[in-house]
């Protein structure tokens, strides 16, 4: 039986493990204490796949970091938020997980679900994990808290649930090649569960595809959380949106795939891959999760990705005009 750590139960941990439980896999959790009278009881998760409630109850918890060690773990998989891991006590966590890995008898596998310019090698000389095996991650199902977003569904309040989500790609869950092996393993561990896959993306991609979302969420925001079919695509806004996009898409960093992502971004094209998504998230209306996700629970974190893409750009030597000017008008530059 494979082990997995999770660090933190929010929306990413809770239906990772979920899927990790059914693929077999033995789940733990690190969780702050407060939360312990959380996990003290079974999950409540609601799929609005098939419109079910589902009782998670097949983990375990820590709520000592150091109770982390002595362990074997197959995999780690990280689901701190930006600030999160770069504040102080994240920073000594990470490098707790990295004495962990360094001391286990098996080659353990770590999955970094942070986004961020730079997170990964960061991560890799904070914790002194061996690059070939730490990955990037993220969540593929849109997930949240019914109780605390109490998001209409279809015109109705959802069934008390710890946790919502929706498949609204093919996959729930991606990882990128950074790390083949880990990425692999991992891929072929999840997708035992038989109700959810793991895709495996080239590095390049998985960035160029995931970083300008932010700019997108940022452009929404200054719409006023419009629904994409209703997009204007010759307004001001959104050309300016797409431009920042654009921008974002073709930093050095993003490789071939981002500069061939951007020579093909339009606003039509974009919008129109934007309706595609608000069609896939149904029952779930995804304006409504993305104003409360991105426009409030994350919004700070989003802010600071952004003038972090900035920076990589003038780095770089790019013309970043459209995104400061995005950042300017939401008052964040």
């Amino acid at each position: 039986m494979y082990n997995v750590l999770i660090i933190g139960a929010g929306s990413m941990g809770l239906a990772t493990g979920y899927h990790l439980d059914l693929a077999g896999a033995k789940v733990t959790f690190l969780i702050r204490p407060h939360h312990k009278k959380d996990l003290d009881r079974p999950q409540v998760l609601y799929s609005l796949d098939d419109n079910s409630v589902k009782q998670y109850t097949g983990y375990t918890y820590l709520t000592d970091p150091s109770e982390i060690a002595g362990k074997d773990w197959d995999f780690i998989v990280v689901t701190l938020d930006r600030i999160g891991l770069k504040s102080e006590e994240g920073v000594k966590l990470v490098k707790k997980i990295g004495e962990v890995v360094r001391d286990s008898k098996i080659k353990t596998g770590v999955l970094v679900g942070t986004v961020g310019i730079g997170i990964r090698p960061w991560f890799l000389e904070t914790s002194g994990i061996p690059d070939d095996q730490v990955t990037n991650a993220v969540l593929g199902v849109q997930c949240y808290p019914p109780r605390i977003a109490k998001l209409p569904i279809n015109g109705k309040q959802l069934p008390d649930a710890d946790q919502a989500y929706v498949h609204c790609y093919p996959y729930g869950f991606c990882v990128d090649d950074t790390s083949r092996s880990v990425a692999e393993a991992f891929s072929k561990l999840y997708n035992k569960c038989g109700v959810s896959k793991c895709a495996i993306k080239p590095a390049g991609q998985y960035a160029s595809e995931l970083d300008p979302c932010f700019v997108i969420f940022a452009g929404c925001e200054l719409m006023n959380w419009p629904k994409f079919s209703e997009i204007e695509v010759n307004s001001d806004l959104w050309k300016l949106t797409v431009k920042a996009a654009k921008e974002v898409q073709g930093l050095d960093i993003h490789g071939e795939a981002g500069k061939k992502l951007a020579s093909e971004t339009t606003e039509k094209g974009l919008a129109g891959e934007m309706v595609e998504w608000e069609k896939s998230c149904l029952p779930l209306g995804i304006r409504d999760f993305n104003r409360y996700h991105h426009g409030g629970k994350v919004v700070k974190q989003d802010r600071i990705h952004l003038r972090e893409c900035v920076e990589e750009g003038e780095r770089e030597g790019k013309d970043m005009s459209g995104l400061r000017e995005v950042l300017r008008r939401l008052g964040a530059n």
